[in-house]
């Protein structure tokens, strides 16, 4: 999709981008001038494979997590790759709850392991259903994949079911990888539950994070995993064979995000969360949109409700006939072909403008609005 409307673009048509999952804002001042100041400094050679010890100090600040190894990757996708290496032998299995980021699945698969997705549909608010990811674990099964808040739906688990989930986990020596990149990003209420709070799940919980989203630090390429030192040192050895070290400069300005940007983070929860009921109000109200209010992260996912299409040609008919770029939900697993994923980490004006054409697109193809309560 994305390399379609770049086509489009350079035939001069104006599309609006609301398919990419990265904030909108720079990064932090105070990382800038600090990565600035560490490549002025001469910070441009290797550093330990575990990541500068002043980095990881910051991390187990923020995170209170003193009882754990921290290793720096670059970036947090490089943090999940390393973890399911190193808990994934050929034949091994991890369950996924799906709808999910393509990457997790992909990283099993590079492993040798079979991942085994369990759905959670949309009628229950994308929450995972406990019995049946019981029922899908097996005796291969090694691993289980938390994401929260998800990515593409937005929802946050609640903290019944991270209970549930933890005690399948020590009950069947299950692994558990959280993914917790949006842990920043939640509204109206919602609280982020990291799975290893729970009892005993410390020591077979791997945290993934990165600045990634939470100071927009993307093209940075800092991330982190943090884990039980056992499982740490599995990890680091993947993490050596992978990349080495995230970049040195890049490092030196992620201890200043983490240390002194916190603003920059609230500012962006906050428009964001205006962003998000931009989305409810535009499309909340059509007949063809079925949208459940995202509790975190940057995305929405509503499931449509056109006769006769699916999500991947309704997303292809939105860019070639609206010039909106959205991602088609069967992108994040089997069964959610009839939605698609916005993502409003954009600005006021992107997103209005990206609403409008949809809502337009919409009413155009004979399908009306309900009307207000």
């Amino acid at each position: 999709m994305f390399d379609r409307a770049l086509e489009l673009e350079r035939d001069g048509r104006r599309i609006v981008h609301l398919e990419i999952g990265r904030p909108h804002f720079g990064s932090p001042p105070v990382a800038v001038r600090a990565a600035v100041a560490a490549l002025e400094a001469g910070t441009v050679h290797y550093t330990a494979n575990r990541g500068l010890p002043e980095l990881r100090a910051a991390i187990a600040d923020r995170t209170g997590r003193a009882d754990a190894e921290i290793v720096v990757t670059a970036g947090g996708s490089e943090a999940v790759a390393a973890a399911v290496l190193a808990i994934i032998e050929p034949g091994d299995e991890a369950i996924v709850l799906d709808p999910a980021w393509p990457h997790y699945d992909g990283h099993v698969r590079l492993a040798g392991g079979v991942p085994v997705h369990v759905p959670c549909r949309g009628e229950d608010g994308f929450q995972p259903d406990p019995e049946r990811v019981r029922a899908a674990i097996t005796p291969r099964t090694r691993l289980l994949v938390v994401s929260s808040p998800s990515n593409p739906t937005g929802a946050v688990i609640e903290p019944e079911n991270v209970a549930a989930l933890a005690a399948l986990c020590r009950e069947r020596d299950l692994v558990a990888l959280s993914d917790e990149i949006y842990a920043s990003f939640v509204y109206d209420g919602a609280q982020h539950c990291s799975i290893a709070s729970e009892p005993g799940m410390t020591e077979r919980t791997v945290i993934a994070d990165s600045c990634s989203k939470t100071w927009s630090m993307t093209g940075w390429r800092v991330g982190w995993a943090i884990a039980p030192p056992p499982l740490a040192a599995a990890i680091n050895v993947v993490h050596q064979h992978l990349s080495v070290c995230a970049p040195a400069f890049a490092q030196a300005g992620a201890v200043a995000a983490l240390r002194e940007g916190g603003r920059h983070t609230d500012a962006m929860v906050r428009e964001y969360g205006e962003r998000r009921r931009d989305v409810l109000a535009g499309l909340g109200d059509l007949d063809a949109v079925r949208l459940r209010a995202p509790a975190g992260a940057f995305y929405a996912f509503p499931r449509l409700e056109i006769p006769g299409v699916g999500g991947e040609q309704a997303a292809i008919r939105l860019l070639e006939d609206a010039g909106v770029a959205l991602v088609p939900g069967g992108a994040f697993g089997e069964g959610f072909d009839d939605h698609i994923r916005i993502s409003y980490a954009v600005s006021a004006s992107e997103l209005s403008e990206g609403l409008s054409r949809v809502r337009e697109l919409v009413t155009r193809s004979g399908l009306s609005a309900r009307p207000s309560a």
